[in-house]
């Protein structure tokens, strides 16, 4: 089978402090797969999609074989931009690229950091309030900080240390252009998965995502907003061939559960919680069934 590469997603990383972006992935494919090849690339964490594009070329030219690539979050934009013929135009090393909750329509995040925290009407709040009909103190917390918009900003700014470069990039406008200019490559195989979290859904989203699940659920442009797994909504996941959504939020998609609810999984213990693993082996097993077709 062609070597598998793994593309990280906007402020990720290969390896930092003994934690793998992709946990345990590559040992556990590898085990699966014996003769498989997985590498796991890393580039710049906030930058450009086409200076983080260049930086993946960089690696994978490298590989003396043909690659599947599977991108989680903005990776799969890099792997877009350097496969598209608009972009870099290096899809003849590429048999297929599999987007794991990649915002191919933008992230409204993205765009309401940018514009400092601009203020949600009072419909848009009745609406998330909706969705969470028993509210607790911390709930209660999250609708007082989006109705009041410096609260939010400030606490976005310093939770998560972010420059306007990459994040530029990500915002549902800009990804309007990049979808208009860069064109999929013929011959490449595009696939994609949405990951779903949140009130109402199955899967049971962390108290410290809650606000940017919030910003992408409320948000009026179903194009990239609307049910989501945190941070990127199902209808801007969708690229290419979709293949359905996965019961998983952002984080949980590559092995870190933040929700604290592991302790209760075990109590209902026929109630099966997802599994990064098995996951990432189906895609690997669907890809080499598509070499064998």
């Amino acid at each position: 089978m062609y070597p598998v590469v793994l593309a990280h997603g906007f402020f990720g990383f290969a390896e930092m402090a003994g934690i793998e972006y992709f946990k345990d992935v590559k040992d556990h494919l590898e085990s699966k797969f014996p003769g498989l090849q997985v590498i796991v690339t890393e580039v710049a964490p906030n930058d450009l999609i086409q200076e983080r594009a260049l930086q993946l070329w960089g690696q994978i030219e490298k590989v003396e074989k043909k690659v599947h690539i599977i991108g989680h979050s903005m990776g799969g934009l890099d792997s877009r931009f350097m496969i598209s013929p608009e972009g870099l135009g290096k899809s003849e090393r590429v048999v297929s690229l599999t987007t794991i909750s990649t915002s191919h329509r933008g992230s409204p995040i993205a765009d309401f950091i940018m514009e400092q925290g601009k203020a949600f009407s009072s419909q848009q709040i009745d609406r998330f309030t909706a969705k969470l009909p028993s509210l607790n103190r911390e709930a209660r917390k999250i609708i007082k900080a989006l109705k009041e918009k410096g609260e939010i900003w400030s606490y976005l700014l310093e939770f998560i240390n972010l420059t306007r470069g990459g994040l530029r990039d990500l915002t549902c406008s800009n990804m309007r252009q990049f979808n208009e200019k860069h064109h999929d490559a013929p011959g490449v195989k595009y696939f994609s998965y949405a990951g779903v979290s949140g009130p109402g859904e199955e899967d049971c989203l962390p108290p410290v995502i809650y606000i940017p699940w919030a910003i992408v659920f409320l948000n009026d442009d179903k194009s990239c907003g609307g049910r989501n797994d945190g941070f990127v909504a199902v209808n801007s996941a969708k690229w290419g061939d979709f293949k359905g959504e996965i019961p998983a939020d952002h984080l949980k998609q590559v092995g870190y559960d933040l929700s604290g609810m592991g302790w209760l999984r075990k109590l209902f213990f026929w109630k099966k919680s997802f599994n990064h693993l098995e996951f990432f082996e189906k895609i690997v097993q669907d890809l080499n069934n598509l070499e064998n077709a």
